[in-house]
């Protein structure tokens, strides 16, 4: 192994514990911050279907009177 090799291989030796967990840390926080959106998302899918139930229940029912429609059928036969 050449000098530079090995202070390089000394260096990364004497930061190996730091480096661990410099890694962990940001792994949880990758994992909180995937939880958080995945959470955010279902929480938005949630209200946005209870919305739209919650509308279908309000609408009425239209009544349509078709016979004007029927006559003007039976004119023209």
């Amino acid at each position: 192994m050449s000098q530079a090799k090995v202070d390089a291989y000394k260096n990364e030796k004497a930061n190996r514990k730091e480096t661990i967990k410099k890694d962990k840390r940001m792994g949880i926080i990758r994992a909180l911050i995937a939880s958080c959106l995945v959470i955010a998302l279902v929480a938005w899918a949630g209200v946005s279907l209870y919305g739209n139930i919650s509308n279908q229940e309000r609408s009425q029912a239209i009544v349509v009177d078709y016979e004007d429609v029927a006559g003007y059928i039976n004119s023209l036969q």
